[in-house]
């Protein structure tokens, strides 16, 4: 009983469970599609009662939350827009009730923008887009996708090239400290996403390895994935360098690519979209730099945005002039490596990868089954209005969902 009442705590108090007093818009399908994957197995008593404590429990949750958003952001973007802090407030209070639109979305689509406000409608959030990609995919668990050891050891039997594995804590229960080669090491949880709890460990000519301001030896360092490794898996992998005509638009550090792929009714796999992913400043990771848009056809930058709301590319120039029209090396090669990828995962409809790329072309950095769609949206839009919504109209239709 205990664990139920958490689980209910913990979907109420989800920022993307909002149950709108109507749903309407061109995504108000994919909304109801959304909510019946949430609460899937479940007892219709259950369902009913989930849904009338929502009702009464989501006014007050966005309340707070609209506050705590114009609080963080409102004066930035009353500088940059002229919206008063009590407009975005009232606004970002008006999608949650009324078109079950989650508070960081305002700020995240800059919807406060009038052109952009007029397309909210169109917007798909990540809490819905998971869900749905759930049912698309079958619920399907597939540890390939789950587990990011796992998914290194399907590419290397495929033949896909990847980083190469140095060690898995726990997993592989060391009883002498690891060998580590004399090379930057990329230690990152076996299952997590976006960066969360990724460490970049530099190496030293005296043989010392470095993450942020603490130093050690192999054996410390051994022993302290080890006891990490206890409280969350961990993987450790080699450090990729970028390609020297990505190297000049970093800052460093690992230049990625997502690109996101998804299966037709043929069961052919086509390409939706394409970013760069540029770590900026002392960012070791590239998910929360600057992100840049690829044409899909020819492998050219277009010009990046940043990741937090009201930040303004034309204030990083150097970047703008820097990045745009800068070309993706061996393009089609990528191209080619996550479709075949994804064609030998049958039975996902939608995955995005993490790719990088080399001197000696792109390597697989990880697939993810619940792919950031908000990252994409900023750059192309709605998904209400991408090549996104068609590929999902047609397999709803065909799964009579």
């Amino acid at each position: 009983m205990w664990e139920k009442t958490v689980k209910l705590f913990r979907l109420l108090n989800s920022q993307s469970i909002y149950p709108g007093f109507w749903q309407h818009g061109e995504m108000a399908q994919f909304r109801a599609l959304a909510n019946r994957a949430r609460f899937r197995g479940k007892p219709a008593v259950l369902r009913s009662l989930y849904s009338g404590i929502l009702i009464l429990y989501s006014p007050f949750r966005a309340f707070y939350l609209s506050l705590q958003h114009t609080s963080r952001v409102g004066q930035r973007i009353q500088r940059l827009a002229g919206i008063s802090c009590f407009r975005q407030f009232c606004e970002q209070y008006y999608l949650v009730l009324i078109e079950q639109i989650p508070p960081r979305s305002y700020y995240q689509f800059q919807l406060y923008d009038p052109e952009r406000w007029a397309q909210r409608s169109g917007y798909l959030h990540d809490g819905e887009a998971q869900a749905i990609f759930r049912v698309l995919n079958g619920f399907a668990s597939n540890p390939v996708i789950n587990d990011k050891h796992q998914f290194a050891l399907f590419c290397e039997k495929a033949g896909l090239p990847v980083p190469e594995t140095i060690a898995v804590y726990p997993g592989n229960h060391f009883k002498h400290a690891v060998a580590f080669p004399p090379g930057d090491l990329f230690v990152k949880p076996l299952h997590g996403c976006r960066g969360e709890g990724a460490e970049y460990w530099t190496w030293n000519e005296d043989g010392t390895y470095c993450y942020k301001s603490f130093c050690c030896d192999a054996d410390a360092l051994h022993d302290r994935l080890n006891e990490s490794g206890s409280k969350r898996a961990l993987l450790v992998q080699s450090v990729l360098s970028n390609h020297e005509d990505l190297a000049r638009l970093s800052n460093g550090f690992l230049v990625t690519l997502r690109l996101v792929t998804a299966r037709n009714l043929e069961g052919e796999i086509e390409l939706l979209f394409a970013l760069c992913q540029i770590p900026v400043g002392l960012q070791s990771i590239s998910h929360k730099g600057l992100s840049a848009p690829v044409s899909l056809q020819a492998g050219c930058l277009q010009a990046p945005f940043s990741w937090r709301p009201g930040d303004s590319v034309s204030e990083l120039a150097a970047s703008d002039q820097l990045i745009k029209g800068s070309q993706i090396p061996y393009w089609q090669a990528t191209r080619d490596l996550v479709c075949r990828a994804h064609a030998l995962l049958g039975g996902y409809f939608s995955l995005g990868w993490d790719v990088a790329i080399t001197a000696d072309g792109p390597v697989l950095l990880e697939a993810n089954e619940g792919w950031e769609v908000t990252m994409v949206q900023k750059v192309y839009g709605p998904a209400g209005s991408s090549v996104l919504k068609p590929l999902i109209d047609a397999h709803v239709e065909k799964l009579a969902l």
